[in-house]
């Protein structure tokens, strides 16, 4: 039977730990800004006046689209910010910490909107 010894790191250590756990999300936010863009501006009125021939059915369907897939990111970026923060940080059982911060940001927001 082998004992487990915790591995000590440093604070440098933490904190490049920690700088490549916000990359997670945050490489997340600029794909998402470019098809939130993109789309959101191709589907606005003032763009099909000046150009006609996007007023195609189809392809407005594909701008509402891009649009909205783009501001998934941006309307749960705290709930990303929260899954990726412990599943970067943890050096084993990703899944149970990743699952422990959403349901800790559950808890947290209801309990906010509770006492608000």
């Amino acid at each position: 039977m082998t004992a487990k010894t915790a591995t000590k790191i440093t604070l440098w250590e933490f904190f490049q730990q920690l700088g490549k756990t916000f990359m997670l999300p945050v490489a997340l936010l600029s794909f998402c800004g470019i098809m939130l863009g993109i789309g959101s501006s191709l589907s606005s009125h003032d763009v099909l006046t000046l150009l006609p021939w996007l007023d195609v059915p189809l392809l407005q369907a594909v701008f509402i689209w891009m649009g909205k897939v783009g501001s998934f990111a941006f309307s749960f970026l705290p709930v990303m910010f929260c899954i990726a923060i412990p599943l970067g940080l943890a050096r084993e059982n990703k899944g149970v910490a990743a699952f422990a911060g959403f349901v800790g940001y559950a808890v947290m927001n209801l309990a906010v909107n509770f006492w608000l």
